[in-house]
């Protein structure tokens, strides 16, 4: 493989990896922002996210002129529901089975090192949103391909991705934009697309 694909790759795999982290604590978490609370289910029960079965977390964007694609088969994430509103601290998610369209596989390393994973869940008539938050620096990837390259996410400021929810279980996010910085190789940024669905059931209401 030529080094410019090695670096396109480097970067893109970093975006899908923390992009894919960032879907998964979306599901698991739904929260909401100024108020409200969960009807179900009871405070302190553990919930689960996992991808909606038969489906991948998709990441795609444009290195060097150079398109990339990764593919992440399975990721865990889990939180506790609050015993008020609607903002779950989750705990860091782990995603594996990842793999691109160069031939290389996906590590990622989430942290919590500057600040807590959270989710935000806005409710509103014309449908709900949950927005996942990810700390400055909340994760880090590396390629098979190119181990001297580390991509960093949201490595300026805790940023968030987000997506519709349909207040009983799933999530989707669509082409979720997530910033990166790199050493080793170049990077820049990358989009995520994703279902998740999570057990149990977390509705909320405002």
């Amino acid at each position: 493989m030529s080094r410019r694909a090695r670096a396109v790759f480097g970067r893109f795999g970093v975006a899908a990896v923390v992009a894919a982290t960032v879907i998964t604590t979306a599901a698991v978490g739904a929260s909401a922002a100024g108020g409200g609370h969960f009807t179900t289910p009871p405070a302190g029960t553990k919930v689960t996210g996992n991808l909606k079965t038969g489906t991948f977390m998709v990441f795609k964007g444009t290195i060097n002129g150079i398109p990339i694609t990764v593919n992440c088969k399975t990721f865990t994430s889990t939180g506790k529901i609050p015993a008020k509103g609607l903002s779950i601290t989750i705990k860091v998610p782990t995603i594996k089975g990842c793999t691109d369209s160069i031939g290389g596989t996906d590590t990622l390393v989430s942290n919590q090192t500057n600040g807590k994973w959270k989710t935000t869940e806005t409710i509103a008539p014309g449908g709900d949103t949950v927005k996942l938050v990810i700390p400055k620096d909340g994760a880090t990837f590396t390629s098979s391909l190119l181990p001297a390259c580390t991509l960093t996410a949201e490595p300026s400021a805790a940023g968030s991705v987000a997506g519709p929810y349909d207040n009983v279980n799933t999530v989707t996010v669509t082409n979720g934009k997530i910033p990166l910085s790199s050493s080793g190789c170049s990077a820049s940024s990358s989009t995520v697309s994703a279902t998740v669905v999570f057990s149990p059931n977390v509705s909320g209401a405002s």
